[in-house]
């Protein structure tokens, strides 16, 4: 888990959009309550892709984290099994992929 929020937070840090801000300090009081007080590592090649979210490597690992339209752009098959997931939900969704695999689903 701590290598996940790690990942999370490396990678949502860059956004200036306010849910990514709000995902950084909900995520930060997760590393907390795990006693974690590691360093926050970098994203390199991070990009925004707009209205959807934003991926970056963080170490080795590629991450995207956004709604389920970004999901949906880069993962489509992994998409349809979200939507099922969370159709009827009216929440917001942020979701984490790491390497191309669902790591971290966050719900309001």
């Amino acid at each position: 888990m701590k290598e996940f929020c790690a990942v999370s937070i490396a990678t949502e840090a860059n956004s200036e959009h306010p849910i990514a801000k709000l995902v950084v300090e909900h995520v930060k009081r997760l590393l907390k309550t795990f006693g974690s007080t590691e360093h926050v590592m970098e994203a390199k090649d991070f990009e925004v892709h707009t209205g959807a979210g934003v991926s970056g490597r963080v170490g080795y690992k590629m991450v995207l984290v956004g709604n389920k339209r970004v999901m949906r752009i880069i993962m489509s098959r992994l998409f349809l099994r979200l939507r099922n997931m969370f159709r009827n939900r009216a929440r917001t969704c942020v979701l984490v992929a790491i390497d191309g695999k669902i790591a971290l689903i966050f719900t309001q």
